[in-house]
């Protein structure tokens, strides 16, 4: 056999003992059997802190925040205090740019589950309050359209873009409960 062989071999071999840990590690950190428990949708009360600026400071450092999240901006009113973001879905375990998995068990469920995060942010004089929703998606069992729209249901290619078009019934995206590391982060940045 010759050396090259041998290396090839190797080389390949390593690839897929790296690439099973890495799957063994997404499997044991997502907690199959019980599944991640986020905390239940609560008043915003509940999610709250103080800054020593003004409100407008502070909402453009929390939109700032959110921006190198990966979030973008849905409604910033500066008048109000309300602060809106457009749903952003789970970063998955190859984009390790991404920033909005703060917990091992949040980065291996956004990698099982068909998840979207979305943020919402009050702010007065001196304190603001915030929730960062997590929704996931649900195909209900009887949808009887599925199996035959398979292909349409997740991609749909036009052209060079791929896109996620879902049909009118049987999906829907549902909260499954706030991701309180997400909104710790963003409600402690100023």
């Amino acid at each position: 056999m010759k050396p090259e062989s041998l290396k090839t071999r190797f080389s390949v071999f390593l690839k897929a003992i790296t690439a099973a840990v890495i799957a063994a590690a997404i499997f044991a950190a997502s907690g199959c059997s019980q599944g991640l428990r986020f905390e239940e949708p609560a008043e915003m009360s509940e999610a709250a802190n103080n800054y020593n600026c003004s409100k407008k400071e502070a909402m453009n450092k929390l939109k700032e925040e959110l921006e190198e999240t990966g979030f973008k901006i849905d409604k910033f009113d500066t008048e109000k205090g309300y602060l809106l973001t457009a749903p952003l879905r789970g970063g998955q375990f190859f984009e390790l740019w991404r920033r909005d998995n703060m917990t091992l068990q949040a980065a291996g469920y956004s990698n099982i589950q068909s998840i979207v995060r979305i943020g919402e942010f009050e702010f007065a004089e001196g304190s603001v309050q915030g929730n960062v929703l997590v929704k996931q998606l649900r195909i209900d069992k009887d949808y009887e359209g599925l199996i035959s729209d398979i292909n349409n249901v997740f991609t749909q290619r036009s052209g060079m873009l791929a896109g996620l078009e879902l049909p009118k019934e049987g999906v829907e995206w549902s909260i499954v409960g706030r991701d309180k590391a997400l909104e710790k982060r963003f409600l402690t940045c100023f």
